[in-house]
């Protein structure tokens, strides 16, 4: 029999999050693998030919791929890391994370785009709208989440948000430069959207690191003062 007044542990069934992660992992796993499909190999070529294909075309579209995937790999992880800590859904989060899996159900487009026309302004820009749409979702679904304790594992502390929502606006930053630095600086947009999601990792991992020693100091402070107040008194 269930005490009067405890916090009940089970999650509903249409508030099970396990769904919502299989769809998720399952769409990411498809566009990875669309990526890769998008390299093409000329058919019937000489070795010759085909080596000034590789030198004019192939390293670049490796390169995109490349690129790509390991995009396609950032923000997979950032999904990850961000469920890790909710306990349930409700559906507002459901329809969120169906939009996000929307955008980046466009990678493969806009990497192909990229990889067929890399010259053409418009795809370099097509390809840093959705990175950066991409982003602003992600850091929406955070703070969706972080005010709404209840389908958390614990309650994210406030101090805790405000230190990491600074942190994620680095990459829709980096996206923005991407955008509207390409028509003049095409090469120096390119690395500055490569460097956003490196940047945010690196701060990412800092902060982590800062909040685990937090959490450790915290832990010690407690465990001496109820050390201190349990050691008995010697008359």
């Amino acid at each position: 029999m269930q005490e009067t007044g405890a916090h009940p542990s089970r999650v509903a069934p249409h508030e099970e999050p396990m769904r919502v992660l299989t769809l998720t992992d399952g769409v990411f796993a498809i566009v990875m693998t669309i990526l890769v499909l998008e390299i093409h190999v000329p058919a019937a070529m000489s070795a010759h030919n085909l080596e000034l294909w590789f030198v004019e075309h192939g390293e670049q579209t490796l390169l995109l791929y490349m690129v790509s995937f390991l995009f396609t790999g950032f923000f997979w992880t950032g999904h990850r890391r961000l469920f890790s800590f909710v306990e349930r859904v409700d559906h507002g989060l459901v329809w969120l994370n169906v939009i996000f899996l929307m955008f980046v159900g466009l990678l493969p487009f806009c990497a192909s785009l990229l990889i067929h026309y890399p010259s053409l302004e418009l795809a370099q820009q097509c390809y840093g709208t959705v990175l950066f749409a991409l982003s602003v979702w992600r850091l929406y679904m955070f703070q969706y989440v972080a005010v709404r304790p209840h389908l958390l594992t614990r309650p994210m502390p406030p101090g805790t948000v405000r230190r990491l929502v600074p942190v994620m606006l680095f990459a829709p930053v980096g996206y923005v430069g991407f955008i509207f630095m390409t028509p003049p600086f095409p090469i120096l947009s390119f690395i500055a959207c490569l460097l956003a999601p490196v940047a945010y990792i690196l701060y990412l991992n800092r902060i982590h690191r800062s909040l685990a020693l937090d959490r450790a100091q915290r832990l010690a402070a407690y465990e001496a003062a109820r050390a201190r107040h349990e050691r008995p008194s010697i008359h």
